[in-house]
Order: C-alpha cells, then sequence, then structure tokens
C-alpha cells in the first residue's frame, strides 16, 4: 500500500498526518493487529474452558462425594474462565499502553496515560464490600467484550493532549517546565544565583558522604531536570545529549568535584561537600541566556 492509501486510511485530522512517522505506523498497526487476535483468542480460551469446565461437572454431579473439587481433573494452576475474562479487560488497558509508552519514550513527552484510559474505556462500576449491582458488571463486561479500539482513536487523544503542539515542541516544554520547577524551592523561592558566568545552586541539590577515604555525591533528582535543559541548551536537540552530561545522568554516584563538560555554551560542574553544585557556562552571555529562557521564561 503507498503513503497515500497509509494517510487516507489514517482517519485523522490532516493537521496531524504529518507527525506521524512511518516507523510509527508499522509500530501502531502491529500492535493493533496483536490486540485483535490476542482479544479473538482469549475469548475462544475463555469459551473452551468453561465448556471442558460444564462437562466434568455433568460427569461427576451426580457421585455424593465432596472431598474433591469437580474440576480436579481439569485444574491447571490459575488457568480458569474468570483469569482469562479479567485478562480480556486487561487487554484493552495494556494495548492503550504500549500505544502511549512508544510516543512517550520515542518522542521524550509525558502524556498522560490515565486520561486517555478514561477517555476510551467504559467506566467500571464501583464494588462495595456489601453491595454491587450485577446489572452494571453485566453491561460492562458487555462492553468490554464488544470493545475494538482502533489505534487511531488512540493518536487523536495524545493529539488532543498536545494541544495543537508538535511532539517536539511539547518535549521542549515539558522539560522548561520541569527545569523551572527544579530551579525554586518549596515556598517558590530561587534556589540558585547568578554570579558573572556561573549559576551557584545552593539548596542541596547534590548529596556528599565519605566511602572509606573517597568523596562520593550524589545527584538530586531534580537536579537532573536541570541537567537535562543543560543538555538541550547546548544542543538543541531533544534527546541529543553532550557525552559529559550524559555521563552524569547515568551515573548513581560521582566521585569527582570538579567535572569538565567540555560544551560549547556550558564549561563545567562543581561539587561541593555542603550540597551546592556550581554550573560555570563558557561566557557571562551563555548563562544570562539560560537563566532568562529556563528559569524565568
Amino acid at each position: 500500500m503507498d503513503t497515500l492509501n497509509n494517510l487516507n486510511n489514517l482517519n485523522v485530522p490532516a493537521q496531524y498526518d504529518n507527525r506521524i512517522s512511518d516507523k510509527d505506523k508499522i509500530f501502531c498497526e502491529t500492535h493493533y493487529k496483536a490486540y485483535k487476535t490476542a482479544k479473538k483468542d482469549l475469548q475462544e480460551l475463555e469459551a473452551a474452558l468453561e465448556n471442558i469446565k460444564g462437562r466434568q461437572i455433568n460427569i461427576l454431579k451426580n457421585i455424593d462425594d465432596n472431598s474433591y473439587p469437580l474440576d480436579i481433573y481439569i485444574d491447571i494452576n490459575n488457568l480458569t474462565s474468570k483469569n482469562v475474562q479479567n485478562k480480556i479487560e486487561r487487554v484493552h488497558f495494556e494495548y492503550i499502553g504500549q500505544i502511549v509508552k512508544y510516543f512517550n519514550r520515542n518522542y521524550h513527552i509525558s502524556i498522560d496515560l490515565n486520561k486517555i484510559y478514561n477517555e476510551i474505556l467504559p467506566n467500571k462500576p464501583e464494588r462495595f464490600y456489601f453491595k454491587a449491582n450485577g446489572e452494571e458488571f453485566k453491561k460492562y463486561y458487555q462492553e468490554i467484550y464488544l470493545l475494538n479500539i482502533d489505534y487511531k482513536d488512540i493518536l487523536k487523544q495524545i493529539f488532543e493532549q498536545l494541544n495543537g503542539r508538535t511532539f517536539q515542541e511539547r518535549a521542549i516544554d515539558e522539560i522548561k517546565e520541569k527545569c523551572k520547577k527544579a530551579s525554586i524551592d518549596y515556598y517558590g523561592n530561587p534556589i540558585y544565583e547568578l554570579k558573572n558566568d556561573t549559576i551557584a545552586f545552593n539548596h542541596y541539590v547534590c548529596f556528599h558522604r565519605k566511602h572509606i577515604n573517597l568523596d562520593i555525591w550524589t545527584i538530586s533528582e531534580s537536579f537532573k531536570e536541570i541537567l537535562l535543559a543543560l543538555a538541550l541548551f547546548e544542543t538543541g536537540m531533544i534527546g541529543k545529549y553532550p557525552p559529559c552530561i550524559n555521563s552524569i545522568l547515568k551515573c548513581s554516584e560521582i566521585n569527582n568535584s570538579n567535572i569538565p563538560l567540555d560544551c560549547d555554551k556550558v564549561k563545567q560542574m562543581k561539587l561541593y561537600k555542603n550540597g551546592r553544585v556550581d554550573i560555570k557556562f563558557t561566557s557571562k552571555y551563555y548563562a544570562n541566556r539560560f537563566v532568562y529562557e529556563y528559569f524565568e521564561a
């Protein structure tokens, strides 16, 4: 099938078409096929288990002996029609999750998966300990059995959360939002101070400990958001990290207090035992620009 036909079959608004790569479509179409096949096979398995259990009950029910369950000859661990029914319910969640996580992972964004569950899936009735409306649950499971979620329905929800932005624009906005949040304390006060070509972070953004005669630092999770912003500031590209920044992000512990970053804009990171971290830029201009674009804008 040629590209034009692929786009025609992707029944989403025209402005979304150029945001989906061929690789994305192949992923979505493959998982949609696997999802439909799994639903059909699981429903057939549930029916087969019910039939098998029914035949066993018909054979053994006339013997007045309660010393064994009526499915004693067919019991296979947790392979029951009820567990298969639960899996049929879960397969919708897993399918939506695979599609959303794929786009989150590949485009470095944070689409709200629970919001998409709520938009696409039928509402499950609440079950109270002493009271459960059987008719409501029967209707719910009927809807679950008949439900067929086209991957285009999931894409529609993803694009609605993008709110008119491209994947890259959404990713950049998220990095800036997380960086700005990491730059203030609980009360909204800045935890940094701009000093010429250096930004000093004074709010326990790293943690020091002594191991034998070795000084070891751990970077806080919030400060890693600032490091991700520094990577974007340096490269201008989502997911492309300068080697030194990439190494810091991957390391659980650091045993060097002075770390050269060797970038065009970001020069050095210095760690202190009191939890302070200094980021030195190659010029005062870059330091001011980073503060403005990622902390103040």
